[in-house]
């Protein structure tokens, strides 16, 4: 049988183990807030199948970033393209000693593209 100065130490013990692990929650929440501005609680019966799923969803949210990312590019390039036949076409315009007024120089949207 424990004696009760015993079971008194392990009972300390025990409290002290779980104030510093509160004391780590509090911490860690405060991180959280501080880098992403609040922390919500959610309930999650099983974390195992809670990552699972999200490593999931990550993972399509990672492949379309991929081909969104492939489509800009396209634009992009097919944008300089576009810019470039236009400045082609000016300087044919300017070179034939025709005269465009300004209402048919729309501007472009990236501003000035010389």
């Amino acid at each position: 049988m424990k004696s009760s100065d015993s079971v008194r130490e392990e009972l300390e013990s025990q409290e002290a183990l779980l104030n510093r692990l509160e004391g780590s929650i509090a911490h860690g929440i405060n991180q959280i807030e501080n880098n992403y501005g609040s922390f919500n609680e959610f309930p999650c019966d099983d974390p195992d199948e809670f990552i699972t799923q999200h490593k999931v969803l990550i993972k399509k949210l990672e492949d379309n970033t991929k081909v969104q990312e492939k489509t800009r590019r396209q634009m992009s390039d097919s944008l300089k393209d576009i810019l470039v036949c236009r400045k082609d076409l000016e300087r044919i315009v300017s070179d034939a000693g025709m005269h465009v007024p300004e209402e048919f120089r729309p501007e472009d949207a990236l501003g000035n593209y010389s």
